[in-house]
This record gives C-alpha cells, structure tokens and sequence, in this order.
C-alpha cells in the first residue's frame, strides 16, 4: 500500500474520530450547557411574572388596609356621615387609588355605599349592584382580608377585602371595605409593561404552575390561584427558547432530571432531585409546581 493512501486513510480515521467526539461528546456539552440557559431563563420570566402579580396584590391590600383600619371609616359605618363621603370620595380619588370601585359593607354584609370611577367604566347603576352582589357573596364570614380574581359578567375582576376597625386595630369590626379593580387590557398592558413579557389571561384550567413546548418558545401558565387566595383565571405567556424548543424532546436530556428546576414559591427557584415522569406526549416537559404563597397582616399605615 502506498504511503499516500496510508496517509489519506489515517486522515479520514483521524476526521471521523473527531467528528465522533465533537457529535458524542462536545454537543451534548452545549446542548446541555444551552437548555440549562434557557431553564435559568423560564425559570427567571416565571419568577418575574408571579413576583410583579404578587406586588400588584400587596399594594392594592396596603391601599385596603389605609381606609379600612381608619377612625373615620369607622365612624362613618356607624353614622353614615356624609363628610366622609364629601371629604374622601370622589373620581380623583378613587383614580389615585388605583381601584376602579369601592364597596362599603355593613356588619350583615350587605352593601350600604359604593363608587364606581366613572372614566373607563360603562357599567350601568344595575350593572354595577350586580357586580357587587356578586363579588361580595364570595366573600366568607372570616374576620381576616380576603383577596381573589372573579370571573364577573363584565370581565375578571380583582377584588380585596378587610374588615372595618379603629385605627388602633381595636373593634368590634363595624363591616367590610371592598375594593375592585377590572383586570382589563390596559392593567394586562401594565403588567406586561413591568415584566417586559407580553401577557394573556384566560379562564383557568388547572391549579398548577406549568412549562410545555410550544410552536415559539415555551409556553408558560401561571393559575392566579397560586397568588390569590381565589381565583377564576391564569395568566399565559411564551419564553423564546432555543434549545428548550429544538432539543426538548432528547431522550437524554429529557432524562437529566437534575437540571429540570422545580418552582417552590413566587420567589424561590431550586432543582428538582426527584425521578422524571413519563411524558404522554413527545416534547411534553414536567410541570412545575408552585407552592400558595400567602402574605401575612400588612402592617397598618394611615393615609
């Protein structure tokens, strides 16, 4: 055998052999070292979207609890003085506020004053007594504040409650303050505006966190349940992936469970230790479970 083709021979042994290790040994690397970005990545657009839901809560409940445990609100509930009405109410207000209404309700529960903003609402004064019997009777008779997302005749509907005490926190509770705000397109805009991810609601149809591969990314649930104590509806949005997208169906990478992260809490992330799960369908990936992250009493702040 001639040198020449010796030499071609052991070049093309060389090529396949290094061919063969960077297709079996260096691409599985980045694959791996790719998916495990885009893991950080969904994981990090999960986090983000729960966190800013959760804070639009806490801000709407401190806002509750400022008129809620307030000696004149108080004081009204008993007296119905309309100074109270004539000194704190008004468009401007509730527009400060941020709440599209606000429900006064008496110690049998019923509502005995209410406003409504009048910009961006097309409710009528039936329409509105409507909406409000209806939120109110989701509310129990539990003395703490209740917060959840209504799946109203006129769209979901953000609600938190709080019973009506002195602003030293004494009692008896005189009734309940509600306040309403319409989850509509401009507060899925802001949302979205904080999260810089485009958002979508939709009526829920399970109780879980959940991550599949979709047609542009992978697709993201988030049931407002897991950050509201109710609530009829879950937030979607899709993270823009590439290896999650292309690679998600790979036996072997599908089989690393150590690198799958599993959602804890609204703000915790750490990795899943526990066995994979046989997936029904090709490219179906764990579901990430999110644990009900509950807020303590805020602390009582008077306006």
């Amino acid at each position: 055998m001639r040198i020449r083709t010796k030499l071609m021979i052991a070049v093309a042994v060389n090529i396949v052999v290094f061919v063969g290790v960077i297709f079996f040994g260096v691409r599985p690397y980045f694959i791996e070292k790719s998916m495990e970005q885009d893991w950080q990545t969904v994981e990090s657009q999960v986090a983000s979207v729960s966190e800013t839901l959760a804070n639009r809560k806490h801000t709407l409940e401190r806002t509750l609890v400022d008129w809620a445990v307030w000696n004149d609100t108080y004081t009204f509930v008993q007296k119905r003085n309309a100074s109270y009405v004539q000194s704190n109410i008004s468009e401007e207000s509730l527009e400060n506020l941020s709440v599209n209404a606000i429900v006064y309700l008496n110690r049998d529960g019923e509502a005995f004053y209410s406003a409504f903003r009048s910009s961006g609402t097309t409710l009528s004064t039936a329409e509105q007594q409507a909406l409000i019997k209806a939120v109110t009777s989701r509310l129990s008779d539990q003395q703490d504040g209740q917060n959840g997302v209504y799946a109203s005749d006129f769209g979901p509907t953000l609600y938190v409650s709080h019973p009506i005490l002195r602003s030293d926190w004494s009692g008896p509770s005189q009734g309940t303050l509600v306040m309403l705000e319409f989850v509509d397109q401009a507060f899925l805009a802001d949302m979205s505006s904080q999260t810089k991810i485009p958002l979508t609601i939709q009526p829920a149809r399970q109780n879980q966190t959940a991550i599949t591969d979709g047609v542009a990314g992978t697709d993201v649930v988030i049931p407002l349940g897991t950050v509201f104590q109710q609530s009829d509806f879950e937030v979607t949005f899709t993270v823009r992936t590439n290896a999650l997208s292309k690679y998600g169906g790979d036996v072997a990478a599908r089989n690393d469970c150590s690198r799958r992260p599993r959602v804890r809490s609204l703000l915790f992330v750490t990795m899943d230790d526990s066995p994979c799960r046989d997936s029904a369908s090709h490219g179906n990936r764990q579901r990430v479970e999110s644990d009900h992250a509950r807020t303590g009493q805020p602390a009582p702040a008077q306006s």
